[in-house]
């Protein structure tokens, strides 16, 4: 496999040059680009197919990592899970991690409601809103960007498998 090094060079040159695609064809909103930059980036240094391993995206986390705990119970290239595949591989990340701040949202809520009730609701009423106001090519610009980190990852991946087998042959 290729190392992290490999992995978050080509996830700087395909976000780059993704960018410049994006910028001169499709869209000059720097909104947009903005969001579209940071998954693409965050998607491949730290959101990647290798959180299921104690890999270079994982440790990246810090002291966070370990929310990545229960999704390495899986194992690394789960077909139950499909976390290394190309398509749903960043969606089944994008769950899992949903689930987790739904949870830190609902624990910090729960925080909230042992000083007042009515700040605990009033929290997780505005932040459930604030994600539903975002407008939808901001959400569709997001969900781009971690889908190109996650199939340059997997490219990478498979192309290391493949090139070599077929040269010997």
């Amino acid at each position: 496999m290729p190392s992290g090094k490999t992995h978050d060079f080509l996830t700087f040159v395909t976000t780059s040059g993704t960018s410049y695609f994006i910028w001169q064809n499709i869209s000059r909103d720097l909104g947009i680009l903005g969001v579209f930059i940071l998954a693409s980036l965050f998607s491949g240094l730290m959101f990647g197919p290798d959180l299921d391993t104690r890999s270079v995206q994982y440790k990246r986390w810090g002291p966070l990592k370990f929310i990545w705990l229960p999704y390495q119970a899986f194992g690394h290239r789960s077909k139950r899970t499909q976390s290394h595949d190309a398509l749903f591989g960043p969606f089944v990340r994008i769950i899992y991690f949903f689930c987790v701040v739904i949870c830190v949202a609902i624990f910090t809520a729960g925080i909230f409601s042992l000083f007042n009730k009515k700040l605990s609701l009033d929290f997780l009423f505005s932040f459930f809103t604030s994600i539903l106001q975002i407008p939808i090519k901001y959400h569709i610009s997001l969900l781009a960007g971690l889908w190109l980190g996650n199939i340059v990852h997997y490219l990478t991946d498979w192309m290391w498998e493949f090139v070599p087998k077929q040269l010997k042959h």
